[in-house]
């Protein structure tokens, strides 16, 4: 699908716990169809 990202950091450490940090912004899909 068009929302597939791939996860360019796994377990970074962040303040509130362990992130990790992808390639892509992540929309709901009604924000989605919204901008089409």
């Amino acid at each position: 699908t068009d929302s597939d990202a791939d996860v360019t950091t796994a377990d970074a450490m962040a303040s509130n716990g362990v992130v990790h940090i992808i390639d892509k912004v992540l929309l709901p899909q009604e924000a989605l169809d919204a901008l089409n």
